[in-house]
């Protein structure tokens, strides 16, 4: 784990999340079993490296389809304070909760479907990692959208194919920075969002 940006009280409740993750996933699937080996790389420090693309730690936050806590748990684990985490699996919410609780978190979990989300809440950023495609994730954020947010996507090798994807209805400003932990991954930073039937 990329350990040297973070103070050792964060590495060691990023360590308790781990052993935990680890303990639940033998009772209830939240990782694949073969990712259990690489779970630094694959899942804690892959969600972190978006800590670089948020400055404000008191920025409103939203994590789509949350899992197991990727992005959006370990994001509020490092110190960002208002973090709300969208899970509509059951098991994987008491999860959520088990952590929250345990490390005493300000976190937000909603146990709801991305679309049964309260539309009135404000958001600065939403986020989102192995969920779906660039333009199924835009129609999720069209109710949230407003001219400051900003969505943050950590997405694979089709990158290109999802952005062109999208473009046929949204126009929106991008910037595609290549992942600092997965060779073929991307961060995608998103905003500008415009449906181009409202243009």
């Amino acid at each position: 784990m990329q350990s040297k940006n973070v103070s050792r009280e964060t590495f060691e409740k990023i360590e308790f999340f781990k052993n935990e993750l680890l303990k639940w996933n033998k009772k209830i699937n939240l990782i694949s079993k073969g990712d259990e080996i690489n779970i630094n790389t694959r899942h804690i420090d892959d969600s972190l490296q978006l800590a670089s693309y948020i400055d404000d730690l008191n920025c409103k936050i939203i994590d789509f389809g949350s899992g197991a806590g990727f992005p959006g748990l370990i994001i509020s684990i490092i110190g960002y304070k208002n973090v709300t985490l969208v899970e509509s699996d059951s098991k994987k919410c008491i999860f959520l909760e088990e952590i929250k609780q345990k490390l005493m978190l300000n976190t937000v979990i909603l146990h709801k479907r991305i679309e049964d989300v309260d539309s009135n809440a404000s958001y600065d950023i939403i986020t989102a990692r192995a969920l779906s495609s660039i333009s199924k994730l835009l129609e999720y954020s069209e109710k949230f959208l407003h001219n400051n947010i900003r969505l943050l996507f950590l997405k694979g090798k089709n990158i290109d194919q999802e952005i062109n994807e999208a473009q046929i209805n949204w126009s929106f400003s991008y910037k595609k920075h290549r992942s600092l932990i997965e060779e073929t991954g991307f961060v995608i930073e998103i905003d500008g969002i415009r449906k181009k039937n409202e243009l």
